[in-house]
């Protein structure tokens, strides 16, 4: 927690020990976050800030918030692992749109092996019914630029990369996606194409935990 923004933050320490040091101060706090292969980056989910006039509201208590109604985005963001003496590293937004990341599942994305893309799963809305409209995409790391993966009227998320790169397994509802929460694993090329779906489990509740190292 930061003691300026009293929000959640990045924070590095040593695995040895020592004093850690501050690698972010959002005023929305951090979310899910996860290393880059190489260690160099870290990317995280954090909340649109909030505008002008919402924090004039705020700092007037008026903070009535309209259920389903004026929810704020989420959006990926990248900041490097390191810090110079006395200077906050410089954050970068990787995703912005009309669009939220849903991280309900496994973190919501996953890094390249080779940390030059992003996939991630994404929704139109932030209300308790968009997880069914859930699709995936992917962001290059150094353009931003964003390009549809896996989008159907089922419900697809929890995106991981194999080993090599070359596949993306995920989680598909089914057609369409009910509150039973029936869901089986996909499996997609990472440069797109068709889906196939993985052998069904006895009560299609499928939860997917990663990649064998050898796959």
């Amino acid at each position: 927690i930061s003691e300026r923004s009293e929000k959640s933050n990045i924070w590095l320490a040593r695995a040895e020990g020592g004093e850690a040091c501050q690698l972010t101060d959002v005023k929305t706090g951090v979310g899910v976050f996860k290393w880059s292969p190489d260690g160099s980056r870290i990317a995280f989910v954090m909340q649109d800030p909030p505008d002008e006039k919402e924090e004039k509201a705020a700092r007037g208590k008026d903070d009535a918030r309209i259920v389903d109604g004026d929810s704020k985005m989420s959006h990926l963001w990248i900041v490097p692992a390191r810090r110079a003496e006395g200077k906050m590293p410089e954050m970068r937004r990787l995703t912005g749109g009309d669009f939220t990341l849903n991280v309900q599942y496994a973190g919501g994305f996953d890094w390249s092996p080779d940390g030059r893309k992003i996939v991630f799963t994404h929704t139109s809305g932030t209300s308790a019914d968009s997880w069914t409209l859930a699709d995936i995409s992917q962001a290059d790391v150094e353009t931003g630029a964003i390009t549809p993966l896996v989008n159907s009227a089922a419900a697809e998320y929890s995106p991981l990369y194999s080993p090599d790169g070359r596949l993306v397994a995920y989680l598909c509802s089914e057609n369409p996606p009910s509150w039973d929460f029936t869901r089986d694993i996909k499996v997609v090329d990472a440069t797109g194409g068709k889906p196939r779906p993985l052998a069904q489990t006895a009560d299609r509740n499928s939860i997917l935990t990663g990649w064998a190292a050898d796959s």
